[in-house]
């Protein structure tokens, strides 16, 4: 699934509109003199253990280019404090989903950084048509079983999203036998990875010269890793609140069609506005089942009508 990833770096520009509080600024700048954020000739590397893994395997942090990768990521990536405020909710929100989908294939449990990092969670599309938290190419995703027309795509369903990722993902490293390039397959394709390692002759990810978004890319994935898992030590002071993943949401089992989901949202004291924040992969006013598909609706308790409308249906 060669593509051209819009970066976790690219998904800064989501933040950048943003109106954050004073707080989160003044604890940005705060960061800034610490050194950690600080950019130009005399940029500070950040602090970089030398016991980091990758899905089981050690990464070579005692070689200094690799060392130097890793700390690019962690130092330049000026809005890294935006993932340990806003996105380590949504973490915390869809890692249990994902997890349980990694563990039932086989894969190791830090691919579930690769959607963080290709997406921050959010519905975004990439110049090459890549959609949804796993940034799936139309064609991968209709291969590996996800429905894409005028009414679904299920790229944006985080559960079905991760099922057809991790397939892909257990292919590549069927081709590959290492989980560190098939990571790195994730984002430049097993052809790219496969012709680069029979051309340098090395199969190891960490000595093969790339193009600079594959040469960097597991390393986005392990700064991912080590600021979610370890905030403070990277200078960041913990979670707030998001808005979005911090209410409490039931699922509706559907196997029907739904001529009309405003109809259905109201019954459920929902708005079709927050119906499709909180089901993006529904993309129209209905949702035609002939085949009676089971699939999976999230509701909101946000009780945004009446409380006599919120039962199930």
């Amino acid at each position: 699934m060669k593509k051209s990833l819009v970066s976790f770096l690219g998904i800064s520009s989501l933040f950048t509109f943003a109106k954050l509080p004073s707080q989160d600024i003044t604890n940005g700048e705060n960061i800034q003199k610490k050194g950690f954020l600080e950019q130009g000739e005399n940029t500070k590397i950040a602090p970089v253990s030398i016991d980091l893994e990758f899905a089981g395997q050690l990464v070579p942090l005692a070689n200094p280019s690799v060392k130097r990768r890793f700390a690019i990521e962690l130092t330049t990536s000026k809005y890294w404090r935006f993932i340990a405020i806003n996105l380590t909710a949504k973490a915390d929100k869809n890692f249990p989903v994902i997890r349980p989908i990694l563990k039932k294939y086989g894969i190791p449990d830090d691919f579930k950084y690769i959607p963080l990092m290709e997406s921050g969670f959010t519905n975004k599309v990439s110049v090459s048509g890549a959609a949804g938290p796993w940034q799936l190419m139309p064609e991968t995703a209709k291969h590996y079983g996800l429905t894409i027309n005028s009414q679904v795509d299920e790229r944006y369903n985080m559960a079905l999203s991760t099922e057809a990722a991790c397939k892909y993902i257990w292919h590549l490293h069927h081709q590959l036998h290492d989980w560190t390039l098939t990571a790195a397959a994730f984002n430049k394709g097993l052809d790219g990875i496969k012709n680069a390692v029979a051309r340098q002759k090395t199969e190891s990810y960490y000595k093969l010269k790339l193009n600079p978004q594959a040469q960097f890319y597991v390393f986005r994935i392990l700064a991912a890793k080590a600021v979610v898992e370890n905030p403070s030590k990277y200078g960041y002071l913990g979670k707030t609140a998001h808005f979005h993943y911090s209410i409490p949401t039931f699922r509706v089992k559907i196997s029907n069609s739904i001529t009309n989901l405003s109809v259905f949202a109201k019954k459920h004291g929902i708005s079709m506005h927050t119906l499709r924040v909180y089901n993006p992969w529904l993309r129209s006013n209905r949702l035609d089942n002939p085949n009676r598909k089971v699939c999976f609706i999230e509701i909101p308790m946000l009780n945004e009508i009446s409380p006599s409308h919120m039962h199930r249906i």
